[in-house]
């Protein structure tokens, strides 16, 4: 299997997905640039036959469909007049959270996973460089510039989960997708030992500055890279996971 240099470098390509090393292209006459300081990655719940709504004038094409869409985890109690984040304020419906507006979406898209793994990794591109900083910095700590950091991410909420008996939903989700990804401890030990602690471990280790990880290695040439790629070429995307009903 070929690299991830050697895929697509375009935007949705397979080599997009991969942010580091940072590099810029020239093709056709276009210029852009591979790094971490645009996009973001989240992993997600994955919604059977997400509602049909509309809001600011807009609607999601996968709604009102037999398929399973991507939904954030924020998740407003009528009764209670407060989102699952604690917040007063009711999350945005088409994107499960506070920050993204769907308006502002740029790009989205499935980058690995899906319903048989209990969730997903969608990569983001939004036009408010401020709600992409939001989504990486706050709860519920499941969003980062690349996928290694991720992973990371999805390796702590377990944690957080088996050791410390957290209810969050994302402790729930991550332990379902890392068997369904079929993360191996091989695996499991190089991001453990090179991508560094992350929003969940800092926090837990009582880190004032919790949302704020050290940028993670390249994983070029790695046991990852090969695993990754796999992955992201066999995965559906939005709108093509049917439900079966």
């Amino acid at each position: 299997m070929s690299d991830f240099i050697d895929q697509p470098q375009h935007r949705g390509g397979v080599g997009y997905y991969n942010k580091l090393p940072a590099r810029t292209y020239t093709d056709d006459g276009s210029t852009w640039s591979v790094n971490n300081s645009k996009g973001i990655f989240a992993f997600v719940q994955l919604v059977p036959n997400v509602e049909l709504v509309e809001e600011f004038g807009d609607v999601r094409c996968d709604g009102g469909t037999n398929n399973f869409g991507p939904m954030g985890f924020h998740e407003w109690d009528e009764a209670l007049q407060v989102c699952n984040c604690g917040s007063s304020d009711k999350p945005y419906a088409l994107t499960g959270n506070h920050a993204l507006l769907f308006s502002s979406l740029e790009y989205i898209d499935v980058a690995l996973g899906n319903p048989d793994c209990g969730g997903t990794i969608v990569y983001i591109e939004s036009s408010d460089e401020g709600a992409e900083l939001e989504m990486v910095k706050v709860w519920p700590s499941a969003s980062a510039r690349t996928l290694q950091e991720v992973l990371r991410l999805l390796l702590e909420w377990e944690i957080a989960g088996e050791l410390f008996d957290s209810t969050e939903p994302m402790a729930d989700i991550a332990k379902q997708m890392i068997i369904g990804l079929g993360m191996t401890e091989e695996i499991k030990t190089w991001i453990w030992d090179n991508v560094p602690p992350n929003k969940v471990q800092l926090f837990l280790e009582g880190n004032t500055n919790a949302q704020e990880p050290t940028e993670p290695p390249d994983i070029t040439g790695t046991i990852v890279e090969p695993w990754l790629l796999d992955l992201i070429q066999r995965s559906a995307g939005i709108g093509f996971m049917p439900t079966g009903a």
